[in-house]
């Protein structure tokens, strides 16, 4: 479990790292010190740095340097994934479908691995797949699955073994398709590829949402001057709301309305309120340009 967060380590070591705390936390993550790289990391997770939440969050998980903590790892993880880590998004979907520190709950599974696999994630991907293909909070779909699977099974993100995982997935679905569905799927596939990961728009599924890295940047500029209530914060309440924002054809926004409940109604509000003020959208995909679509935004307050 420990190799984990060790090869994790090793894999962000080969790309460029901040100085600091940071990168002294890798390299000795990567040499099994992980007593010492909690140490750095914890700080760096406070200050609210999504790496360092995802990396804390695997420790507590794995019990490597922190006690094994199921329920502090979902924690860190769901901090790490609301910013928009990938790698968290994954695990926290992985947490939900098992039962790991949450409830098992196969609808929110569905949520965080769809949203790290709009990123690219092959593992959030694989996973993805066998939630569509087993009906698993979700309607059945073996187009939906293939597709996925079919994506991770050619990742250059995935070893040769994961590889094979992702493949074996794939093939196992296509054994109950139609040739029909099972062209239908590789066309969405290689779409996806073609189109870097824009996939017609709409995505691999019917009814898609809008690709998650819209949703964040909108979460962030709504984000920049919102007030957390002074009764909330006397209260101590937190949560994330998030908004559902109808955009028209011309990149302006027609409508916006509670999704999901932060379960305060004051900070629903607050979010509303801020959200309805994103008069107009920038930054929209090409694929929409033009179009009236819906996005979901996430609006989170953390005391700090």
């Amino acid at each position: 479990m420990r190799n984990k967060v060790a090869m994790l380590a090793c894999a962000l070591l080969s790309g460029p790292l901040a100085a600091g705390d940071f990168e002294d936390a890798f390299v000795a993550a990567s040499i099994g010190d992980f007593a010492k790289a909690a140490q750095l990391w914890g700080p760096l997770a406070v200050q609210g740095n999504r790496n360092a939440q995802y990396m804390v969050g695997l420790m507590h998980g794995t019990g490597a340097g922190v006690a094994q903590n199921e329920i502090e790892a979902a924690k860190w993880m769901r901090l790490a994934a609301e910013s928009g880590s990938a790698g968290a998004q994954g695990e926290l979907g992985s947490m939900y479908e098992s039962g790991r520190g949450v409830p098992q709950n196969f609808a929110e599974a569905l949520k965080w691995y769809r949203l790290s696999a709009e990123q690219g994630n092959p593992y959030a991907q694989t996973s993805l797949a066998g939630l569509y293909g087993n009906g698993k909070g979700v309607a059945q779909n073996y187009i939906v699955a293939h597709t996925y699977a079919n994506l991770a099974s050619n990742s250059q993100g995935y070893d040769g073994s994961q590889r094979s995982w992702a493949r074996g997935v794939r093939d196992d679905f296509a054994r109950v398709m139609t040739p029909d569905q099972v062209a239908e799927a590789q066309r969405r596939a290689a779409n996806w590829v073609a189109q870097g990961g824009d996939k017609d728009g709409y995505g691999p599924w019917v009814g898609s949402r809008l690709p998650e890295e819209l949703s964040l940047v909108l979460a962030r500029t709504a984000a920049r001057d919102i007030r957390y209530p002074s009764q909330a914060q006397l209260m101590r309440w937190q949560g994330t709301t998030e908004v559902l924002m109808r955009i028209g054809a011309d990149a302006k926004l027609k409508d916006a309305s509670i999704a999901k409940s932060s379960g305060y109604d004051i900070l629903d509000a607050e979010a509303l309120d801020k959200v309805r003020r994103l008069k107009e959208i920038d930054h929209v995909p090409n694929a929409f340009v033009g179009r009236e679509f819906s996005v979901t935004v996430p609006i989170a307050f953390r005391l700090q």
